[in-house]
């Protein structure tokens, strides 16, 4: 999970805000 979060990070800076809420709908 981590993983697939930074490295959508560094693809997707804004994409950091959708996982993150993402994860609280989850």
């Amino acid at each position: 999970m981590m993983r697939q979060y930074f490295e959508a990070k560094d693809a997707h800076p804004g994409t950091l805000v959708a996982m993150r809420v993402g994860d609280f709908y989850e």
